[in-house]
């Protein structure tokens, strides 16, 4: 992800919850990973321009047809406690 942005290209990340950190914040016990670790990250990576949008569940109070208009490739990652089946058209 970081690579994209070191090229040029701008980088935003979507989340659905109300903090960043997806899996490793939510998923793993702060006993097993502290959480300055996850927030240690987020912060470089927003010195390195990424920008980060919290409660934003794509498809649902983020209108996939608003993403169109405005992001050239959009990456979707699916939560890993639920299955999913991700269906992208070429083009669109």
């Amino acid at each position: 992800m970081l690579t994209v942005g070191r090229v040029g290209h701008k980088v935003t990340v979507f989340e659905r919850a109300d903090r960043i950190g997806g899996l490793l914040r939510y998923g793993i016990p702060e006993f097993k990973m502290e959480k300055r670790h996850v927030d240690r990250r987020i912060e470089q990576m927003k010195v390195e321009g990424v920008e980060f949008k919290t409660n934003a569940n794509i498809g649902h109070n983020v209108p996939v047809e608003d993403l169109k208009k405005i992001l050239t490739l959009l990456f979707c990652a699916a939560e890993p406690l639920k299955p999913a089946i991700c269906r992208l058209q070429a083009g669109s």
